[in-house]
Parts: structure tokens; sequence; C-alpha cells
């Protein structure tokens, strides 16, 4: 049986391994069959991604955020 996403993330938080988050949402639209969100980052990462530089994977988590803010303070 293969890994959850979380679990694998989760995994590498506590190994504090290289992962990047932004919590800079820029837009979102409906769009046929679903929709487009747009979200910011830094100019690190922007610049990584679009130059290859280093194996970055984009993903997006959509997180309830009272459950995520209640876990992040405890």
């Amino acid at each position: 049986m293969q890994k959850s996403d979380l679990i694998v993330l989760h995994e590498m938080a506590e190994q504090e391994m290289d992962i990047r988050a932004s919590p800079h949402f820029v837009s979102a639209k409906l769009a046929k069959g679903g929709g487009h969100i747009t979200m910011g980052v830094e100019a690190k990462t922007i610049h990584d991604l679009a130059l290859g530089n280093g194996d970055y994977l984009v993903i997006l988590y959509v997180v309830d955020r009272e459950q995520f803010q209640k876990l992040k303070s405890q």
C-alpha cells in the first residue's frame, strides 16, 4: 500500500527536509470542468522553478483554515 501525500509531507517536516510553503493567494477563477488558482511564491522559489535549479514539485493543498490555525497554534 502506498503512503498518502500527507504522511510523506509529515515525514519530510519531521526530518526538516526542504519544504517551501506560501500562503499568498492571488486569484481564482472558474474554468470549464473546474477552475484555476493562482498563488504567489518567494522570488527564489519562482527562480528555481523557472530555471530548473533543483528538483522541485509544486503541490497545492486546500485545508480548513480554522482547523489548520488551531493545530498550528498548539
